[in-house]
């Protein structure tokens, strides 16, 4: 049975944040999903084992098999989600990663509003609450709000705040999420770009996610000059 919602998540090498992040798909108060793992061949042994013991049937998991000489010649969040995308099969498409969190009526509030707005309504997001690492434990930083009907989303909206239809790829060229190495920064940007040629988003005033900001989050660690590729969860 196809299902309405497509959650496309993101991973590797983070074992624990992982755990925690596929829990908060499967703590919906919404059960009509897929869930369709992306990791980025890991290489920590958590992360595999942890993959090859899921069970439940609306859980996918694939992996890119990339090699490591070649992880830094494209933006990886972007590869996985774009192998993601050719998997998907709901009506729906939404993101996560492997470090951020789902509220339990995430799924439940994004695709009702889809189903009651109307054709005109293709992109919905919502408010989201950024938590940070600190001292041991996560603490809270500040509320991103939306910012009414709008198509000024760079900058201002995280990939796991929106969710689309399907049919909103229908207009867009391949590959949907830009691929070149000057995207780790900013990868969800390149997506918003095309999308809203086309398509206003919508807002949904209620946090439903949660992005959680750690010493390995891509953005940080480029921010200090690091490398965004990295083997060890902090």
């Amino acid at each position: 049975m196809t299902p309405k919602v497509s959650v496309i998540l993101t991973s590797y090498n983070r074992p624990r944040l992982l755990v925690e992040a596929v829990d908060s798909v499967l703590a919906q108060t919404f059960q009509d999903w897929e869930l369709i793992i992306v990791d980025d061949c890991s290489s920590r042994a958590e992360v595999k084992d942890y993959l090859a013991n899921i069970e439940d049937p609306r859980i996918i998991v694939v992996s890119t098999c990339v090699k490591d000489e070649n992880r830094a010649k494209k933006c990886r969040y972007a590869v996985c989600i774009n192998l993601g995308l050719r998997l998907s099969q709901g009506k729906y498409i939404t993101y996560l990663t492997d470090d951020d969190l789902y509220l339990p009526t995430r799924l439940s509030v994004m695709s009702s509003f889809l189903d009651n707005a109307g054709s005109g309504c293709n992109i919905v997001y919502s408010e989201q609450e950024v938590v940070t690492w600190v001292g041991g434990r996560w603490q809270f930083q500040f509320y991103r709000k939306t910012k009414g009907t709008t198509r000024e989303v760079l900058c201002h909206v995280d990939h796991c705040q929106f969710m689309h239809r399907k049919t909103c790829l229908l207009l867009l060229d391949e590959p949907y999420w830009p691929e070149g190495p000057e995207h780790w920064i900013a990868g969800d940007a390149g997506f918003f770009a095309k999308l809203v040629q086309h398509f206003d988003f919508y807002p949904v005033p209620a946090s439903l996610s949660i992005h959680r900001l750690h010493p390995d989050n891509v953005q940080l660690r480029l921010g200090r000059g690091s490398s965004p590729i990295y083997e060890e969860e902090y």
